[in-house]
């Protein structure tokens, strides 16, 4: 088992789980690394590589370790995340942070990836700090870096700046935590491969979502500047992000294949990597209009609550332009679930997705919400996209505690809108006919069904042996368990549902 043809698979499997995300190597410098190096050497022998052997070996424990990580089909993908992982750890301490390279800033991207899909979110965020430095030292986010370097060397020092960017805003914008600076300098940033480079879907892939991450930080610069953001200016943003939407390369607009099985294995990382891309778009729009959502619920909140017209002194233009804009959010969480659901189904995604499972949890919240202000019976589109997002965390749970967390949240969520719409009908009914009532009622708990069987592994805990699961990745552990008797106590634990969108729920404290 123990093959150079099982390496090879996960190699695969890291390119797909890694698309649109991170492009710090290409197949072939794998391949050539794996062909020349062996991969099962003693701590002797490590301790004698020379420092380019010891890069190239790093980055090929890594590649190996998150595709085990990712697929984690039977218990040997996890040993091998678990040991090549260690590896290369161990060769990144030994020297690398001494003389910071472009190969060090790779491999410390490397191991931040792979420490999300472990739900170490703080191991993942030091991680991305020192490939932050690293870059920063080397002057990877100035142009002029960049002339007169030779097509090959240009194109990966800008890959990594790219996959860096990338995934610092992307973590950063989960997690409400500040970017490093050097990150956030986009004036300067040589957006432009090389003159006649051959652009394949993965490039495509990762452009779209560089240039989604420089609009991102558009958003948040203005948070920062103004405090809040108007409902004038979130319409600007759409405007460009939708500009953005309509210069797609076509393969990431529309997929058409078979199942998995069928299709090849180039066609599964371009649907893997549009899905990234199409959910970095949609997260974007939901961290744009989801105050505007909030405000719109919770003024139907408060109508449903007193049985009088809510007035928050906005005139009817406003309440239409909030309105429209809280449409925009849940159609951007319907969206989002569907298209994960329906990459589920394909059996493209991996059976761990480091990020899928926090904007899936995301979408949840938005719908959740929704639901519970308007009623399950408002629309069954929402209803159905909830049951999705809910079913793509199912399955991600199976090797991933986070996200059983998040399909645990959501169920909850989901049984107290019940209950509330239950008794909102009741009431209801009793003010409308105080003639008749329920004199007998029978409420019998049902058991909770908390197994997650793991198809081929037999126990989740397989996955996160040596894991501190109170230090997962978007924190959810270090917030009480959510409660919904009272419907009003709704609003303030939404940001206790860890998704830790605290720059936004600062600044967005009030809609013009």
């Amino acid at each position: 088992m123990d093959s150079d043809d099982h390496k090879r698979a996960l190699i695969l499997c890291f390119f797909q789980a890694s698309s649109a995300l991170l492009d710090v190597y290409t197949k072939d410098e794998i391949s050539t690394y794996l062909d020349k190096n062996d991969l099962s050497p003693s701590p002797d022998h490590l301790r004698r590589r020379q420092k380019g052997r010891s890069d190239e070996l790093a980055a090929l424990y890594l590649v190996i370790a998150i595709g085990g990580q990712c697929r984690g089909l039977h218990p040997l993908d996890l040993e091998y995340a678990a040991k090549y992982f260690a590896r290369a750890q161990q060769l990144a301490f030994e020297g690398m942070l001494c003389n910071p390279s472009v190969n060090m800033i790779r491999i410390f991207l490397l191991m931040a990836f792979y420490m999300l899909g472990a739900c170490r979110r703080n191991a993942a965020f030091m991680y991305l700090g020192v490939a932050s430095k690293a870059a920063s030292a080397l002057g990877l986010h100035r142009d002029d870096q960049y002339r007169n370097l030779q097509p090959e060397e240009r194109s990966i020092r800008l890959r990594t700046w790219k996959s860096l960017r990338i995934l610092d805003m992307l973590v950063s914008s989960i997690l409400g935590r500040p970017r490093d600076s050097t990150c956030t300098r986009s004036d300067d940033t040589p957006l432009d491969d090389s003159p006649g480079e051959v652009m394949d879907s993965r490039r495509l892939a990762l452009n779209a979502t560089f240039e989604l991450c420089s609009l991102i930080d558009g958003i948040e610069q203005k948070l920062l500047k103004d405090n809040r953001i108007e409902a004038d200016a979130a319409e600007e943003f759409l405007r460009h992000l939708r500009s953005w939407g309509r210069n797609l390369p076509e393969e990431l607009c529309h997929f058409r294949g078979e199942r998995i099985g069928v299709s090849d294995l180039v066609d599964q990382e371009i649907c893997v990597g549009a899905t990234h891309v199409a959910c970095v778009y949609y997260f974007a729009i939901i961290l744009i209009t989801r105050p505007f959502l909030i405000s719109y619920l919770m003024s139907k909140l408060h109508q449903k609550m007193s049985d009088s017209v809510h007035d928050a002194g906005l005139d009817q233009a406003q309440q239409l332009q909030i309105s429209k804009l809280s449409n925009v959010c849940l159609d951007s969480a319907i969206y989002m679930s569907n298209t994960c659901y329906n990459a589920i189904k394909s059996g493209f995604l991996l059976n761990n997705m480091c990020m899928i499972k926090a904007w899936v949890f995301a979408a949840g919240l938005v719908l959740g919400f929704s639901l519970f202000v308007q009623g399950t019976g408002s629309t069954n589109e929402i209803e159905e996209a909830y049951d999705a997002a809910r079913e793509v965390l199912k399955k991600i749970s199976y090797l991933s505690p986070q996200a059983r967390h998040y399909h645990e949240r959501l169920t909850h969520f989901s049984e107290a809108t019940a209950k509330h719409q239950k008794r909102h009908v009741e009431q209801r009914r009793k003010s409308l006919n105080p003639y008749v009532s329920q004199i007998f009622t029978i409420d019998i708990d049902q058991p909770e069904d908390q197994t997650y069987p793991s198809p081929n592994l037999g126990s989740v805990d397989q996955s996160t042996a040596g894991v501190d699961l109170t230090n997962d990745l978007f924190g959810i552990n270090e917030y009480p368990t959510m409660q919904l008797e009272d419907p009003m106590a709704l609003p303030f634990v939404w940001d206790e549902l860890s998704i830790d969108y605290q720059p936004y729920d600062t600044f967005w404290n009030g809609i013009g």
